[in-house]
């Protein structure tokens, strides 16, 4: 590389702008070469480097009453805690909205299919994997670009929570990923609370620390897209739906329901 990398840019953040993922620099190992706290970067890709705010509150907080421009709040890799954080009081001026985004997450296979089915199942029919030891995670499609949730898998079939997006072919590969971006939530009533209009959150996952629920929309025009909530055991707690939304691939944890597109 042609970097000249300095000892200032640790836990920076790294923004890979071809695959829109992001990572901290966790050290920086010589003049051309960072370690980053996930595996973000291909070789090829371009990048930004810069600061980040520290806190999902803090990054709300920065968001001006009335905005006029598309705002997009991108959570790092990892494990953070949320309590009583109530998105509220934001309204944009013409057609733009406020998106928070997850990190990928950690992969635990690659693999070609063998067959999928007409609605929502992909087989590998070579594999031996523990009954549903992937519920819950990401299913991604490399040859087509997308990515689901994994309702439930026996040793051979993985199935989906929606459906396939009718963009499948039957010997595409695939990846299974953890989740990147965790949320403990905690508070009273509910961890995290949607009350501004036209906010999309993608690929979180939700856990239920305290409180009735992980995650409330209270707003109108909210899309919810690749979201698990798990209610740590306590049935019916996995999210409270008040206002307008339209969910894409939305599974429950630990409450035995999932919601798949557009509902």
């Amino acid at each position: 590389s042609a970097a000249a990398f300095t000892s200032a840019l640790l836990n920076k953040t790294v923004y890979n702008t071809t695959d829109k993922t992001w990572a901290k620099v966790s050290a920086v190992d010589s003049a051309t070469q960072l370690s980053l706290s996930a595996d973000i970067m291909a070789s090829g890709e371009a990048y930004i480097i810069a600061d980040a705010v520290s806190t999902l509150a803090i990054a709300v907080a920065l968001i001006p009453s009335n905005y006029n421009c598309n705002i997009d709040i991108r959570i790092s890799p990892g494990t953070w805690t949320v309590t009583s954080q109530v998105i509220t009081g934001k309204s944009p001026t013409d057609a733009y909205k406020i998106s928070i985004y997850g990190n990928e997450g950690t992969l635990i296979e690659s693999f070609a299919s063998t067959s999928v089915g007409a609605v929502d199942t992909v087989t590998k029919s070579t594999a031996a994997w523990t009954v549903n030891a992937h519920r819950g995670k990401l299913l991604k499609n490399i040859t087509n670009g997308w990515e689901t949730i994994i309702f439930s898998n026996t040793a051979t079939v993985l199935t989906v929570v929606g459906d396939l997006h009718g963009t499948a072919g039957a010997t595409d590969t695939w990846e299974i990923r953890d989740w990147g971006t965790v949320l403990n939530t905690a508070g009273a009533s509910t961890g995290l609370s949607i009350a501004s209009d036209w906010v999309d959150l993608e690929r979180l996952k939700f856990v239920r620390q305290s409180g009735l629920y992980p995650l409330a929309i209270q707003s109108k025009n909210t899309q919810l897209r690749r979201i698990v909530t798990d209610a740590n055991g306590v049935y019916g707690h996995g999210v409270s739906l008040s206002g307008s939304t339209t969910c894409y691939d939305i599974f429950f944890l630990n409450t035995g329901a999932a919601m798949g597109s557009s509902q």
